[in-house]
């Protein structure tokens, strides 16, 4: 029967690791809503083509990210459960994964806004 500082780290070790996991979907998913963005607000067919999925750019966008979030979840989960991966991944290092995180995020939300003002300036 194990100890139970053995059931504590394993505990532990799954909380991190859901965390991680959580950490690297949420950055892929602003990765991919801030691109689709950015190219909508550039490409005219690219936005045509959102529209036509849901009926609004903003909803299709929103749709994606409800799927992307939890499916990258679950598969980064169980992804990081192996220790080849985890080293790989830096998946114990959620400092690591929480500047990844705010990085995208800074970058997107920069890179719409210069989007926008440029439109603007050129208008």
């Amino acid at each position: 029967m194990p100890e139970e500082s053995d059931w504590g780290s394993s505990l532990m070790e799954i909380r991190r690791n859901r965390t991680t996991a959580v950490l690297m979907s949420a950055a892929i998913t602003i990765a991919v809503v801030g691109s689709m963005i950015i190219i909508h607000e550039r490409d005219t067919g690219f936005k045509a083509f959102l529209n036509m999925i849901t009926g609004h750019h903003w909803v299709t966008k929103s749709v994606f990210t409800v799927i992307l979030f939890p499916l990258f979840s679950i598969i980064f989960y169980f992804i990081i459960r192996s220790e080849k991966a985890q080293k790989a991944l830096k998946a114990n290092d959620l400092w690591f994964w929480s500047l990844v995180l705010m990085a995208i995020t800074l970058f997107f939300t920069f890179g719409s806004f210069l989007v926008y003002l440029i439109e603007y300036l050129v208008a």
